[in-house]
């Protein structure tokens, strides 16, 4: 059914070809150009033990651009069975206003729909937001597909290649500029994953987690099932949470959090894994006292 697509949890109701499950490919389905797969089930594509893709089967099996598509789909640590979930909203929950502007959209012409009514009263509340214009303008250039992307940038001839320079794999279009978003998100998630279970392993009495990104700290603190892209790390953290209590989520903004947003800097600069509890190292100390001030008392 076109809008429905399969959030994967153990792959086995899933048909790696038949099925949609593949949340930035065409239409969330293989081509079926690829042979020999009708009968295979996305199960098989995970090794259960590690809960982790099959890496070296997949490449094997498909082609670069969607093996890393593939690779891209977070997996849950504690597995959730397969269900479906509505493809055409981030957070995979259906609304009438997504399945007006599904039934509305030509498959040929897909900016059809910015001439209903409906999304030309969003365009007009984008110009009534207290932002800047450029940022208005964007979101704008967004929504018509304008924006300067290597793909966009080829057609025009202004480029001769539409390879992403930042992965060096797959081509530069507007949705491929949207997997890098979806990745710093789950990025956040993860980190958050993380934190939970360092405080279970240490056998902290409690923890308060702090993050600037708002919408996984909301999703955190929910306790209903996440359909979104990063709903499989939000089930472990709430799977975490279970076992003890004492866990707390709250956003924070990374003007007032300095110090985590160098750790993380330099960390990546210098290529160093180390964990720090209570202190901080010498490059940091002045950022340290800063934050500190913040604190309350």
């Amino acid at each position: 059914m076109e809008g429905i697509c399969w959030k994967v949890g153990r792959g086995t109701n899933i048909s790696v070809i038949n099925d949609a499950w593949i949340p930035v490919a065409r239409n969330f389905r293989l081509s079926s150009v690829v042979n020999n797969l009708d009968d295979f089930k996305v199960a098989e594509l995970i090794d259960n033990n590690v809960r982790k893709w099959k890496r070296e089967l997949i490449a094997n099996t498909f082609s670069e651009e969607v093996a890393g598509k593939i690779l891209s789909i977070p997996l849950a640590e504690d597995p959730h069975d397969d269900f479906l979930a509505w493809s055409r909203e981030p957070s995979r929950k259906y609304s009438v206003r997504s399945a007006y502007k599904l039934l509305q959209v030509s498959e040929n012409d897909p900016r059809a729909y910015a001439l209903q009514t409906d999304y030309n009263n969003f365009y007009k509340k984008i110009w009534l937001l207290n932002l800047p214009s450029k940022t208005k303008i964007t979101a704008w250039k967004i929504s018509w597909n304008y924006l300067a992307t290597r793909v966009n940038m080829q057609h025009r001839k202004l480029i001769s290649t539409a390879i992403c320079p930042r992965c060096e794999r797959g081509t530069k279009t507007m949705d491929h500029l949207i997997p890098f978003a979806a990745e710093a998100l789950a990025a956040e998630a993860l980190a958050c994953r993380k934190a939970v279970q360092i405080r279970i392993d240490m056998q902290w009495p409690e923890i308060i987690v702090e993050g600037d990104s708002l919408i996984v700290i909301k999703k955190c603190k929910a306790k209903r099932q996440d359909k979104s892209l990063i709903g499989a790390y939000i089930q472990d953290i709430q799977q975490l949470r279970s076992r003890s209590k004492n866990f707390m989520f709250e956003y924070t903004p990374r003007t007032v959090n300095g110090l985590a947003h160098i750790l993380a800097t330099e960390t990546l600069k210098r290529k160093e894994v180390f964990f720090l509890v209570g202190s901080a190292p010498g490059y940091a100390d002045n950022q340290r006292e800063i934050d500190s001030v913040h604190e309350p008392d």
